[in-house]
């Protein structure tokens, strides 16, 4: 690689969580675009491995509390640890009950929902959490032909705000930061490891929604 296109990482860092830089430099450009103002209750919707590091990058932005919404119960553990100030498990609750779960955790309704985890579920409970004048952040990677039911007034009505995030323009070098100085704590995410030879398990793992991140060791 041309010299001018690295960044050196530092020296005690392990490898480990030098490879995670890409996906925090993507959710340092999601949380960017989020807007998180110092206060600003957030919904975090999925706690796999992006949701996670969101869940530590929105509370150093200063958003709380910080509500994480996850069906698997070890994932809702690990958020905890990490900073969560609440969880739900979505499992069994419908629209209603979920939004009522979510306004109990945010005091009135959140004013950021991130959509972290790429389901169908999530990605319509999205839309309906944010309090007036409240951002969605759609962060997962959502099959390209869903297609969710929008009514234009609840959006005019409610002045509710609907972002996307792709990718990670010119962000490598603050996720190096983040990472550095240990303000996003990776290491902790990888669930599973796995030998090259061994990289198909790997991808099986992640399929079946058993890790929170798999990560393939030379």
């Amino acid at each position: 690689a041309p010299a001018r296109q690295v960044l050196v990482m530092p020296p005690d860092l392990a490898p480990e969580a030098a490879a995670m830089m890409e996906p925090v430099s993507c959710c340092v450009h999601g949380l960017d675009l989020a807007d998180i103002t110092a206060g600003d209750p957030t919904v975090i919707l999925g706690a796999g491995s992006i949701g996670l590091i969101l869940l530590q990058l929105a509370r150093h932005a200063g958003a709380a509390p910080v509500v994480v919404v996850e069906p698997v119960a070890a994932k809702r553990d690990l958020a905890l640890t990490l900073g969560a100030d609440a969880v739900v498990d979505p499992s069994g609750l419908s629209s209603g009950e979920l939004r009522d779960r979510v306004n109990d955790a945010t005091d009135g309704g959140p004013q950021i929902v991130i959509e972290a985890s790429g389901h169908e579920a999530a990605a319509r409970a999205a839309l309906f959490l944010p309090r007036r004048g409240g951002t969605v952040l759609f962060f997962g990677v959502q099959q390209p032909d869903l297609e969710l039911s929008l009514r234009p007034f609840d959006v005019y009505h409610n002045e509710v705000t609907i972002r996307g995030a792709f990718t990670n323009p010119l962000t490598d070098s603050r996720a190096r930061q983040m990472l550095a100085t240990g303000r996003v704590q990776v290491l902790s995410l990888i669930s599973h490891r796995f030998s090259i030879q061994d990289i198909a398990a790997g991808l099986d793992a992640v399929r079946a929604g058993l890790a929170v991140k798999a990560m393939v060791l030379p």
